[in-house]
């Protein structure tokens, strides 16, 4: 057998002691700790755990006499310091919360569990297991992570101290639990309603458990019956607070549980691990529980074991129902059967299976409907540190997504064989608020209230996405249409939660794709959908031992397609100066998101705090006039814009300059698109010149790549304006993501603008070693045949090659060799858009792993890969990477690793496998001759203007490409929604048979322009096809071909329009900041409107004007394209197109 060690650890650590408090002396704080082994088993970074000694005989002198947490809170006290968060020591009054029955208590006497309340950290609280092991604790506190406490060996005085965080490994477990419910489950007649529920009846729901143990468990914990229920009542103690405080259920380990505690692993009545934790364990853990217990003496039972890395509850919402609700069992893979990863990611996990929740995990499809966390997830009923690629953290959190919560009450409402006890606090009532429309790609914050009758000091808000669909690394994003795409974040103090993190709004990162293990996993929406969201209210209340209880309530966001809500970047104000703050309204104010008032608010620390409010309840008309106060000068200026009456908002994109001094800035830098290969670069920037600057301001660089060389134009400049900096001679340049210093320098003056530069001249280097045959052994895609050994850590076959027309499925196969019984993965990229980068969205594709093959399928063989509409034509690479799955994730531009790396080349074709097309188009003043170069031609810069109530003859000419029919069709979105099926928007050109550039049977079609068309710039959409498929205007692939042309809508001819004399704009093009200029007597207020190639609205400002008229237009964010400008004073009106480069 091969070994793959690729690290040896070692540990030399001594032993320094000193008090923890001059007071108490039950522990003593570590500074580190000698030389041991066991510290290995935890997987934990010592720098980031704390170590203590502990004083075991003072202690029970301090717990002789706690009283049952079913005493009366207010007549008797016990108070002990425990260490907590980071090491300190902490006051708790506790109270006795036994996990055994009665009778088993009575018998082992020793072992026992506790409840805590902080008395220095409101709302914390304490769990701690004991027994002449030692003791175990679980801190769960209040926006801080959790700690774990527990000897470093069983009955050692040394203990270590700890949080999820400082973990160094990811956990491996497998879960085969069938996701299916039980019947009892599946046909129970008390499901909640979505919006209204929780644990809030003000009753502990106690379960019966039935815990067997394999012999390998009871050696690891010492060997005796005694030792294993120590164990497992300190992994009860753990799961207890977890299931009280989210769903006030709790669990009672029954009267004679020790008759099912096995000491010797060779005569226990379970097989050996590799067989049980495949399934063999759950019938023969329900067969001992029957027999030896009795099915009418527990409620739910469990086997615990040592080994093996698997978990199966049996079934799922089987609690209560005979001969099935103790089939569970749960074993670690690592040989440590303790400890908080065990306790709460493993043994909660089956637990809650058996309790009636399922996986909630979206990476992949189980077919249920709670799939609602993103790739791996993170709460206790998904798999975080499982999934490779799809881990959202290593090591999941401590608490029930909403959906785990309400299945489980669900299923409970339909059992009978739990006991009950009052819970004398008054539960919360959550409020999720009401439901809203927002636009698309717009932050926004969800803001929920609870109220409770005890008070709200220790209420803890958890906000989740509540859709389920399939959501992993590779789909992530803000195209997702189904589907959840905001992660679960831990209960908080604060009842809201912003989308995405304020933080990421503040950088500018509203969207995310291609998430990774610690990204947000969060992102806005970028096309319409609908967004469900959950808001749970846990109540951690000390008034009450026997739990506080929770609530939910559910609310919905409607994104709709239209302008994202957008605020322009102011780049210096003056202190007294009157300013104009502009954000884009776009649609906002439409009847569904109803936005008609915002709030703007100013910060001066980055956006930290927003303590200015500069605007309450203002209209919502994209611009408010604001005199600056006499403030502290500041460089880190931020305007925030809200709206008032919804919950959306937008943040100016980078920190602005509040002063009386005069200054420059260089803002608005953007690189034009850089193809794979290019030799030059050209840069856009912003010069601004502030508060009455006017010296001359020489731009120059540093920092640009060796070899390059950078110029400017203009090179120097004294009043705002545009700059185009250009990087030329790239051809050798060595590819990397540079950047580039611009320098301003004045007399008085000198700043540096960072520029980020990401260049590659071709795809990265990726060669793995030769160490091993870890390989790639077949590959299959399209013509594509390529079986090979592994001759060299890379293959170079990018002289094999095939052709793939876009919109167009294909099939991709790949065999490998594992070299043995190992596990590998296999991933594949392809450059769709000719950018010799494979980190961009939608290139990258797992074909999955494999397992002891010497040329076998990958588990994901064959994955069909279709061809974006949107590739870039022409040759391309595909990179397939096959890796030994134990050195971590597959990556495109890796070195050194046991693999192999293999390029092909891909030559992308336009979907003209059939030569049906358009070969004319003529309307009014457009007449358009064409060839089919591609299945789609974007010809909206060919414009021609219609006036409403007239009529224009349209001919369209086809190719059929032999004796085939074509049918045509045009649509034409008069009301500019954005649409073609609104009525009177389809017009039939008929067919055309057996044509080569003829006009189709209906040419020429009379269109007449309605009345209610509205004004300015839409869309035509001319459509033909084969005979044997209905058109649509939305059809992709097929054998036809779709051309756009914009059309501009004006007034009916007969009515006069007087339009302005001298009308200019300049620059034009732009890059959407331009001058408007309009000479003469002008008296009247001149609005500005501005509109999409789509009729979009995006832009809508009035000025005061006395004589000529002269302004600035500044549109933030626009894209490139064709607008049109509206220019009127209520008498006059003028259209302009203008080109935004």
């Amino acid at each position: 057998m091969k070994a793959k060690l690729h690290y040896v650890f070692s540990i030399a650590m001594f032993l320094m002691a000193f008090s923890a408090t001059a007071q108490n002396t039950t522990w003593e704080k570590l500074k580190a700790i000698e030389n041991n082994k066991s510290l290995l088993k935890f997987e934990i970074d010592k720098s980031s755990a704390n170590f203590f000694k502990f004083n075991s005989d003072l202690f029970k002198k301090q717990t002789l006499k706690v009283p049952l947490r079913s005493s009366k809170l207010n007549e008797e006290n016990t108070i002990i310091s425990i260490p907590g968060i980071e090491g300190v020591l902490e006051r708790f009054k506790i109270y006795e919360a036994p996990i055994f029955a009665k009778e088993l208590s009575e018998k082992f006497p020793e072992i026992k569990s506790f409840i805590g309340f902080s008395l220095d950290h409101p709302g914390a609280r304490l769990r701690m297991s004991s027994s002449p092991q030692g003791i175990q604790t679980m801190i769960t506190y209040i926006d801080r992570p959790n700690v774990f406490m527990q000897p470093l060996e069983n009955g050692s005085d040394i203990y270590i101290l700890y949080n999820k965080s400082s973990r160094k490994h990811s956990k491996k477990l497998e879960c085969k639990t069938i996701d299916n419910l039980s019947k009892s489950l599946q046909n129970n007649n008390f499901n909640l309603k979505a919006d209204e529920g929780g644990a809030n009846d003000q009753t502990l729901q106690k379960f019966r458990i039935a815990i067997s143990t394999t012999g390998e468990y009871t050696n690891f914990h010492g060997g005796t019956v005694a030792a294993a229920l120590a164990a497992i009542n300190a992994t009860l103690t753990r799961v207890n607070e977890i299931f009280e405080t989210d769903m006030a259920v709790t669990f009672e380990l029954i009267a004679n549980n020790n008759l099912v505690i096995y000491t010797n692993a060779g005569t226990d009545p379970y097989s050996d691990a590799n067989i049980g934790v495949n399934g063999a364990w759950s019938g023969e853990v329900q067969s001992t529980l029957t027999s030896e217990i009795g099915e009418a003496n527990y409620d739910v039972g469990h086997l615990f074991g040592a080994s093996g890395g698997g978990g199966n509850a049996g079934c799922i919402g089987c609690v209560c129902n005979n001969n099935s609700k103790g089939s569970a069992f749960t074993s670690p893979s690592n040989g440590v059967p303790q400890g908080d990863l065990f306790d709460l990611d493993f043994v909660a996990h089956e637990i809650g299976h058996q309790m009636g929740a399922n996986h909630t995990w979206a990476f992949e499809n189980e077919g249920t409907s709670v799939q609602s966390e993103p790739g791996s997830g993170s709460t206790i009923m998904a798999y975080a540190g499982l999934e490779g690629s799809n881990n959202v953290e290593l090591n999941g959190d401590d608490y029930f997504h909403y959906h785990s919560i309400k299945q489980i009450l669900n299923n409970l409402a339909g059992k009978n064989c739990q006991t009950t006890e009052t819970i004398s606090n008054n539960p919360p009532s959550a409020d999720a608020g009401s439901d809203y429309n927002i636009p698309k790609g717009t932050p926004y914050v969800l803001r929920g209230t609870a109220t409770d009758p005890d008070g709200t000091d220790n209420l803890t808000y958890c906000w989740e996405q509540i859709d389920s669909g399939i959501t992993n690394f590779l789909n992530f994003g803000p195209a997702l249409t189904t589907g959840p795409m905001n992660r679960s974040l831990p209960p908080t103090s604060s009842p809201n939660r912003y989308i995405p993190r304020f933080n990421s709004v503040l950088n500018g990162n509203v969207e995310q794709t291609n998430p990774t293990l610690g990204s947000d996993w969060e992102t806005v929406a970028s096309v319409a959908r609908v967004l469900n969201w959950a808001l749970t209210v846990r109540d951690r209340t000390p008034s009450t031992s026997t739990g506080g209880q929770s609530s939910f309530d559910t609310m919905q966001i409607v994104v709709e397609d239209v302008t994202p809500f957008s605020v322009e970047n102011p780049v210096s104000w003056a202190q007294g100066s009157n300013q104009t703050i502009t954000w884009l309204v776009g649609e906002t104010t439409n009847a569904t998101i109803n936005c008609q008032n915002v709030n703007i608010l100013l910060s001066t620390d980055g956006g930290v705090t927003f303590p200015t409010v500069i605007a309450s309840g203002t209209p919502n008309d994209g611009t408010f006039d604001y005199t600056v106060p006499a403030i502290a000068d500041t460089n880190q200026a931020r305007i925030l814009v809200e709206a008032a009456d919804n919950i959306f908002y937008d943040v100016s994109d980078f920190n602005f300059s509040i002063s009386q001094n005069p200054d420059f800035f260089v803002v608005n830098e953007t690189l034009s698109p850089l193809a794979c290969g290019d030799s030059v670069a050209t840069f856009n920037f912003d010069y601004v010149a502030a508060n009455g600057f006017s010296e001359t301001v020489t731009f120059s660089a540093s920092g640009n790549p060796s070899g390059s060389a950078v110029s400017f134009s203009p090179t120097s400049l004294n009043t705002s304006g545009t700059v185009t900096m250009t990087v030329s001679n790239l051809n050798s340049v060595p590819q990397n993501d540079y950047i580039i210093t611009v320098t301003g320098t004045s007399t008085s003056i000198t700043k540096n603008k960072d520029f980020n530069f990401p260049f590659y001249n071709g795809v990265c280097t990726s060669i793995a070693n030769t160490e091993y045959n870890t390989s790639t052994t077949l590959v299959q895609f399209n013509t594509i045949n390529q079986s090979s050994g592994k001759p060299s850590g890379y293959s170079n076959y990018t002289a094999t090659t095939t052709n793939v027309n876009r919109n167009v499925s294909y099939d991709l196969r790949i065999n490998v060799n594992t070299d043995g019984n190992f596990t590998t993965n296999t991933k594949v990229w392809i450059d769709w858009n000719q950018n010799c980068s494979f980190d961009d969205a939608g290139e990258e594709y797992n074909l999955g792993d494999a397992t002891n093959v010497s040329n076998g399928p990958t588990v994901n063989t064959p994955l069909s890969i279709t061809v974006p509409a949107t590739a870039a034509t022409g040759n391309t690479t595909m990179r397939v990477s096959t890796k030994y799955k134990d050195d971590g994730v597959v990556t495109s531009c890796e070195n050194g690793f046991d693999g192999e790396v293999e390029d092909y080349t891909i030559n992308v074709l336009p979907n003209t496998a059939f030569e049906t097309s358009i070969n004319l188009v003529q309307l009014n003043t457009i007449n358009n001759p064409s060839t089919k170069v591609e299945d789609y031609s974007d010809y909206t810069t060919i414009s021609t203007e219609l006036s409403r109530e007239s009529a224009y003859n349209l001919t369209v000419n086809v190719s059929t490409e032999g004796n085939f029919t074509t049918d045509t069709k045009v649509w034409i979105d008069w009301n500019q929604n954005g649409s073609f099926v609104d009525a009177g928007e389809e017009y039939d050109l008929g067919t055309a048979t057996n044509v080569s550039n003829s006009a189709t049977g209906n040419s020429p079609l009379s269109i007449a322009v309605p009345l209610d068309a509205v004004l300015g710039s839409t869309v035509m959409r001319v459509v033909t096809g084969y005979d044997g498929t209905p058109l649509v205007p939305t059809a992709n692939g097929g054998d036809g071909e779709v051309e756009d042309y914009m059309l501009v809508v004006l007034p009916t001819e007969n009515i006069e329009q007087f339009g302005f004399e001298n009308f200019v704009v300049y620059p034009n093009p732009n890059s959407g900041m331009f001058t408007i200029k309009l000479n003469g007597s002008l008296n009247r207020n001149i609005t500005i409107e501005m509109f999409d190639a789509r009729g979009r609205f995006l832009f809508n400002k009035t000025f005061q004007v006395t004589g000529d008229f002269h302004e600035h237009i500044n549109i933030p964010f626009v894209q490139s394209g064709m607008y049109i400008l509206n220019v009127s004073d209520g008498v006059k009106k003028s259209l302009k197109k203008i080109v935004v480069k």
